[in-house]
């Protein structure tokens, strides 16, 4: 009986040094994944700035425009159509990456620090 005691009591520290350290990893990569999201987003957007699209007013706007799909013509040749899409960012992610990203006024800019106001 004292047997099983001492073998309870070992699982029991190692189970209160272990869960810390789990957690913490688990919070690191959801900020990892979250500041890639991020850096995804505002290289999407300097893209599609790039091939001619204006750009839009609020952070928000971008992120939605980039996940749905953008679509911008060529002004030299109306034949030439960019399709640029980011697919894989669900909606609650895009939220989480919202916090790492800032708007100019046209196009999304990376923040790795994070903590921008949504606007």
């Amino acid at each position: 009986m004292v047997e099983l005691l001492v073998v309870i009591a070992v699982i029991a520290i190692l189970a209160s040094v272990a869960i810390p350290g789990v957690t913490n990893i688990v919070r690191n990569a959801n900020i990892s994944r979250d500041q890639r999201n991020a850096q995804s987003l505002a290289q999407m957007s300097s893209a599609v700035r790039a091939a001619g699209h204006s750009g839009w007013a609020t952070k928000q706007e971008s992120i939605t425009a980039l996940v749905a799909g953008v679509e911008v013509t060529n002004s030299a040749d109306h034949n030439i159509v960019m399709q640029f899409h980011v697919d894989t960012i669900t909606p609650e992610n895009q939220s989480r990456a919202s916090a790492f990203l800032s708007s100019d006024g046209a196009s999304l800019i990376y923040v790795p620090t994070g903590g921008q106001p949504t606007n």
